[in-house]
């Protein structure tokens, strides 16, 4: 039996408009706190936790020394910065990066952050605002 394939369901067809929502919906779910296996992508590998009172971000560092790491606050944005290392047993851990999350509500409290770093973790604990945290109000009855 022979099938006509119609021009506009071959591009445009549902697997096509599928494949096209699968990739978009895929790369969102990556970027909110998933581990990033492709290092070319993002790098440092992070993780982030988000509660009511603080967001937590993990980066894997393994290899790099505390001394060699930079991490500051700027206007909203907190970075991290490494500096590159000629070290011949790591050299990976050479490799110069600068990391950034961006608060675009100015809802975290970046300049009370906690910074831990401890086996190749650096763990970055950002609290939340009190005017930002949220409020319950009471309900009257009329």
């Amino acid at each position: 039996m022979t099938s006509i394939i119609n021009f506009r369901d071959q591009f445009f067809g549902p697997r096509v408009f599928d494949s096209i929502l699968e990739d978009f919906f895929y790369d969102l779910d990556r970027t909110v706190g998933e581990w990033k296996n492709d290092l070319e992508e993002a790098f440092p590998q992070y993780r982030c936790k988000s509660s009511d009172s603080e967001k937590t971000f993990q980066l894997s560092l393994a290899g790099y020394a505390i001394e060699n790491l930079e991490v500051g606050v700027e206007g909203n944005t907190i970075y991290v910065k490494s500096k590159k290392v000629d070290n011949e047993e790591h050299l990976f851990a050479g490799r110069a990066f600068t990391w950034k999350q961006r608060d675009p509500y100015n809802a975290w409290a970046l300049d009370q952050s906690k910074i831990t770093f401890k086996n190749g973790l650096l763990t970055i604990k950002i609290p939340k605002r009190e005017s930002a945290k949220v409020k319950q109000l009471q309900i009257e009855s009329i």
